[in-house]
């Protein structure tokens, strides 16, 4: 186990460790998923998605460095007094190397006639592996009453911190998704408009089957 020690000085004193998470935090990483909006592809309340990326976790610290597949370390919060999991911050390592990691890019085409004096400039979204064999960051989440105090803030930097002490398991290029915006009915604008004229789900159905089993759907179609 690799941790890392805060205190945080208040009125009374809140005492945290951050640590690798391990086999026994299952029923706590399942409770803090449960809290989650749509969007959070990497926790999904799903006990044997947790169950198998905790046993990748494992596998992944028993390892010395880069290999030519996945990689994930996840990192708890601990309350040392209630002895709770009140917070989550991951890496991927090797993103794509084990299964598909797909992105859009954004560029532009600009087509002009010169017979017609007429230029036409479109954005077009692109779906490609960019990102293959990078480094992710993942999984930040705090509870709402250890939102304070800088707590989340060091929650998120651990990660360098664990990158720093093992530089030869990670890429030099580190990335991170931020969630789409959704509205007060928990729609994703996003995929009403694009994703969803390619697939007849629901975005929180197509959220969880990408959490669960990849997003080997989105090439399939």
């Amino acid at each position: 186990m690799i941790a890392y020690k805060l205190s945080v000085s208040e009125i009374t004193r809140i005492k945290v460790l951050i640590r690798t998470a391990n086999e026994g935090d299952l029923p706590s990483l399942l409770k803090l998923s449960a809290m989650l909006p749509p969007g959070m592809t990497s926790m999904p309340f799903d006990k044997n998605t947790w169950k198998s990326k905790i046993e990748l976790v494992e596998e992944s610290l028993a390892r010395k460095k880069r290999t030519d597949s996945e990689s994930v370390y996840l990192l708890v919060l601990e309350d040392r007094e209630t002895q709770n999991i009140v917070g989550t911050a991951g890496i991927v390592a090797g993103v794509g190397l084990t299964r598909p990691f797909y992105n859009y890019k954004l560029s532009k085409e600009s087509k002009f006639s010169e017979a017609l004096d007429i230029r036409v400039t479109s954005n077009l979204l692109n779906l490609v592996n960019d990102f293959t064999g990078e480094t992710e960051l993942i999984s930040l989440f705090l509870m709402p009453d250890y939102r304070k105090n800088s707590i989340g803030q060091f929650l998120s930097r651990a990660r360098y911190l664990f990158m720093s002490d093992f530089p030869e398991r990670f890429s030099d290029i580190v990335f991170a998704e931020i969630r789409g915006w959704l509205n007060e009915s928990e729609k994703s604008p996003f995929w009403e408009h694009l994703g969803k004229k390619f697939f007849n789900l629901p975005f929180a159905r197509a959220d969880f089957i990408s959490a669960v089993n990849g997003s080997q759907f989105i090439s399939d179609f």
